[in-house]
């Protein structure tokens, strides 16, 4: 068993777009500066509706399963991939067991990633453009100042304002808070579709937050999991 004591904790969300997942798949796929990243666990998945699937790479263990744990121990970054939902009766359980996971292996900070609704901003978000948002919770983050720093399409938000297509994103950060976890919220505007370049800035944006080392990552490669996901596209010979 690995001890994740002192380690970033990375926790997407199902939501709209399902952007927090495919940005987790490129932090764990290949060029990532976290490609070394080990299968270590499967988390109770009692709360989440059943998925098994076959394994890609050789990365994971022989089956795929909703709640897996990867990390790199030379990054202190520990990344979970949650590949379904958790069933609407038992969301609060579902967050009430990741904090008290979080809390017992003594993470020092987590970074939730989520995504919002894009055609329900207000008049803010379309004036300015905004396309990310984040909130810190109560407890603070040691995230590296290079996120806030040349991440600047930032918004920090009230514990009060909706996240409307979040999934339980709220649900966790408040149940993070009540354990006493150090926790960020993380979220992008999307819609449902292809959003392989959400999750691509997404990916380079949780980099810049929790890698204090500076490391360059200039060039992000999708994983080969998403071959043929969003299909091949349209016959060019179409328009001509």
């Amino acid at each position: 068993m690995s001890s994740f004591e002192g380690d970033t904790l990375i926790l997407p969300c199902v939501a709209i777009g399902s952007v927090a997942q495919l940005a987790a798949d490129v932090l764990l796929g290949p060029g990532s500066p976290f490609e070394e990243a080990k299968h270590v666990m499967d988390l109770d998945s009692s709360c989440c509706m059943p998925f098994v699937g076959g394994s890609v790479g050789g990365r994971s263990s022989a089956l795929i399963t909703p709640l897996q744990v990867y990390r790199d121990a030379n990054s202190r970054v520990t990344i979970v991939q949650q590949r379904s939902p958790p069933f609407k009766a038992r969301k609060d359980d579902f967050v009430a067991r990741l904090a008290a996971w979080a809390k017992q292996s003594r993470f020092q900070q987590v970074l939730v990633l989520s995504s919002v609704d894009a055609a329900l901003r207000g008049d803010g978000e379309l004036q300015t453009g905004l396309r990310f948002v984040q909130r810190t919770n109560r407890q603070g983050t040691t995230l590296s100042p290079r996120f806030a720093d040349k991440v600047t399409s930032l918004d920090s938000l009230t514990s009060t304002r909706s996240l409307p297509g979040s999934g339980v994103a709220r649900r966790l950060m408040a149940s993070l808070e009540r354990a006493e976890v150090p926790a960020s919220l993380l979220a992008v505007y999307c819609a449902e579709g292809d959003n392989r370049a959400d999750a691509k800035a997404m990916a380079m944006h949780v980099y810049k937050a929790v890698d204090p080392s500076g490391r360059p990552w200039t060039e992000v490669r999708e994983p080969e999991e998403w071959t043929m996901v969003f299909g091949s596209g349209p016959d060019q010979s179409l328009f001509n």
